[in-house]
């Protein structure tokens, strides 16, 4: 069965409940994973960059990843539950297991960890425009492009 139907806000609520589930789920998944990575490297590493210019790129990347999770969040809550208790979230409460490690031990371990885990999350992101959910679904490409920017940048560092 190939479902074709496409899903505004105002239809969420027509759906089946296993739909209407899912869909809650998956946002809040995508939510918390975009602050998982940020919460892995920033606190420690940001500020201890070897470089000014290493400093600045990781600033970006975590910019750029709670841009991410806001706009994620903002997807959740039009559907109703409340998407700020990641912000907050020890990294042992992480959704996904990738998150839930030790902190990197070297500058190398960081750049590593952005580029993976960010091209991990484009991939994930790939597989949702053409999603049923239309807010998604308009989201998703630019997130896409912005991920595949920050795999460049993670990698220059």
């Amino acid at each position: 069965m190939v479902f074709t139907d496409r899903i505004t806000n105002a239809d969420v609520v027509k759906r089946p409940s296993e739909y209407q589930e899912l869909l809650t789920r998956v946002l809040t998944i995508q939510a918390d994973a975009e602050l998982g990575g940020p919460n892995v490297y920033a606190a420690r590493w940001q500020l201890q960059a070897s470089t000014a210019d290493a400093m600045y790129r990781v600033a970006r990347i975590v910019a750029e990843e709670v841009d991410h999770y806001r706009k994620f969040a903002a997807l959740l809550g039009d559907l109703g539950p409340d998407a700020r208790y990641p912000l907050h979230r020890d990294n042992a409460e992480r959704m996904l297991e990738a998150f839930r490690g030790k902190d990197p031990l070297t500058w190398g371990d960081v750049a590593a960890v952005c580029a993976l885990v960010d091209r991990a999350g484009r991939f994930q992101l790939e597989e949702f425009v053409n999603a049923s959910y239309l807010p998604w679904t308009r989201c998703c490409p630019a997130s896409c492009r912005r991920k595949s920017a920050m795999c460049t940048l993670a990698r220059s560092s």
